[in-house]
């Protein structure tokens, strides 16, 4: 999955896993009917994307939709593009029940990395992350330890995690807890890497 902003060049930590910090996206968060063909459009004209399924993301190189609920997606932008594109949104969906608000400073992402990434999540998160169960594309909204967590596999070795900035420190920490080096379960050797299609027409 092509990064939508340049990453920060800080490695926060390095065990069998990876931890960075990419550098601030922008976030908007959309709740309206995601069956709507008003708001199917704006995703096509806007990002040239279809509305993700479920517990699943789609992407082209600088955008990225997460399916966040039955009535809410979540757009992944640079963050310059975030008060043109709220604006665009407005203009489709002038005639629809809607909200579009820009959550960029809400939230904020970290990246594992690695052969040891699975490993680090499944100690953390109650989801089968095993190679035949989790693959490219899903998305899932759950908790890590004890808050909440949406996190994606962007490529065959790197998870995307996103958490409310008030608890970025705490999920960090246990991030790093669980990426010891020597921590290994065994989990990477497991399952199958088939890769599963992440663009609008396979999603």
């Amino acid at each position: 999955m092509p990064d939508i902003s340049e990453r920060d060049d800080d490695l926060l930590f390095s065990g069998i896993a990876k931890i960075y910090r990419p550098a601030p996206c922008g976030m908007m968060t959309v709740r309206a009917n995601l069956a709507s063909l008003n708001l199917m459009a704006a995703m096509r004209d806007m990002f040239d994307l279809a509305i993700p399924k479920p517990r699943c993301i789609v992407f082209r190189e600088r955008s990225t939709l997460c399916w966040m609920s039955p009535d809410e997606l979540l757009i992944l932008c640079r963050r310059e593009e975030v008060a043109t594109r709220m604006n665009q949104l407005d203009g489709f969906l002038i005639t629809e029940s809607s909200l579009v608000i820009d959550v960029s400073d809400a939230r904020i992402i970290y990246d594992v990395e690695g052969h040891g990434a699975r490993e680090v999540l499944a100690k953390l998160c109650p989801v089968d992350l095993a190679l035949g169960s989790f693959h490219i594309g899903d998305f899932r909204r759950t908790r890590l330890a004890q808050v909440p967590v949406a996190f994606w596999l962007k490529d065959a070795d790197t998870f995307s995690l996103m958490v409310f900035r008030s608890v970025a420190g705490y999920v960090l920490e246990v991030l790093k807890m669980a990426a010891r080096d020597g921590s290994n379960v065994g989990l990477a050797s497991h399952g199958n890497a088939s890769r599963h299609p992440v663009d609008e027409h396979g999603m």
